[in-house]
């Protein structure tokens, strides 16, 4: 047998074929279309209006020269080359609608099905049945708040991967850029945007940021075009996009800076039976300190007092400094007037907010 882990040696035979494809079928033809062949081989039946491709061939040492380019096959309508057709669309909308449908996956061009060209026995040197995609499914944000960024990346498989397709081999599809979508509840294009830089010179990721995004929830879309798009700005030439192989599209939550922030901590205040306000703060668990959301500030201020407004005279401060996930604090104020109403101003992660003061019951206050 002509395999060496999982890999199709030469000379190769009908046999070794049959073996790694866990067909029963003898016929060639049937082999070169068989569905089990995994189409992320580098090499595999495609194809090629060519009877032989020995003159691509090291026979010294029985592998396919470092520059053989038969296994790119025919290019199928300027999008399909290594034996597969990449979905794609002339606008971005009709894009994401293939991920709609259903339609957004590459598919393997099975030889003959396009137009009659040989079947070749010899394609199936160097094939690799455990090969794996080029790339691992995107990673998007899935929540954030209106001044916030949604950022996308992408893992792409390096060079030199034994006998597997990388990006570098598509051509075109390595001088693509890689970019996210956001389609609103309408069902229409918000936001888009692409990476500066295409596949090949590092672009695998793309951040939006720097705007006021609207709050509500949203479709995240990704794909790869042939042009770089900045914020917002539709290309004013012809353009092709290009989905994901098995990307769905995922949600993203953009919500005001206020629910944002109550996702990390809660707050209460009340008062006790010595006139006092005490003030609770737990840190939840999912918090991440950096340096400009390090403290959370609280006022005691007049009830009356607009927030955000300086300080008036018997009015406190205090600050819970370097806080910590998962965490609670308390701080007492005391040294109240008993004729004035209070209420409690926050901040934290910039945002300023307040809340009102559980009061006892009047009549329990008179107990001394």
């Amino acid at each position: 047998m002509s395999i060496i882990n999982g890999i199709i040696q030469a000379p190769v035979s009908i046999a070794d074929v049959r073996t790694v494809l866990g067909e029963t079928s003898n016929d060639l033809a049937t082999l070169c279309k068989s569905e089990k062949i995994n189409m992320w081989a580098k090499f595999k039946p495609v194809e090629l209006n060519k009877p032989f491709t020995s003159d691509e061939f090291d026979f010294e040492n029985r592998k396919w020269r470092d520059n053989a380019t038969w296994f790119k096959g025919a290019d199928f309508e300027g999008v399909g080359i290594c034996g597969i057709k990449i979905a794609h669309s002339s606008t971005l909308q009709s894009l994401t609608e293939l991920y709609d449908k259903g339609q957004s996956n590459w598919s393997r061009v099975k030889v003959g099905s396009t137009f009659a060209c040989p079947y070749r026995l010899s394609d199936f040197v160097g094939y690799k049945h455990a090969a794996t995609a080029p790339f691992k499914r995107p990673f998007v944000t899935s929540k954030t708040n209106e001044n916030g960024s949604v950022f996308a990346t992408m893992m792409i498989k390096s060079l030199g991967t034994e006998n597997e397709l990388t990006l570098q081999e598509f051509g075109k599809l390595s001088e693509a850029y890689f970019g996210l979508a956001l389609k609103n509840a309408a069902g229409q294009i918000a936001y888009f945007k692409t990476s500066d830089k295409p596949l090949k010179d590092g672009g695998t990721s793309v951040e939006m940021q720097g705007m006021i995004f609207a709050t509500g929830s949203y479709k995240a879309y990704i794909f790869l075009c042939s042009r770089a798009l900045a914020f917002n700005i539709p290309p004013v030439q012809a353009t092709t996009y290009y989905t994901i192989h098995d990307f769905r599209p995922s949600a993203v939550e953009i919500v005001s800076d206020a629910q944002q922030m109550h996702d990390y901590f809660s707050i209460k205040a009340r008062e006790d039976i010595r006139g006092r306000v005490i003030v609770e703060v737990e840190i939840k668990d999912n918090y991440v300190r950096t340096s400009n959301n390090e403290n959370f500030y609280i006022i005691l201020r007049f009830a009356t007092s607009e927030l955000g407004s300086p300080m008036l005279v018997g009015e406190q401060a205090f600050t819970f400094t370097d806080i910590e996930a998962g965490t609670k604090y308390t701080h007492i104020f005391s040294g109240l007037k008993a004729e004035q109403r209070y209420k409690i101003e926050y901040t934290f992660m910039t945002v300023t907010q307040e809340i009102y003061i559980i009061e006892l019951n009047p009549f329990i206050n008179q107990l001394k």
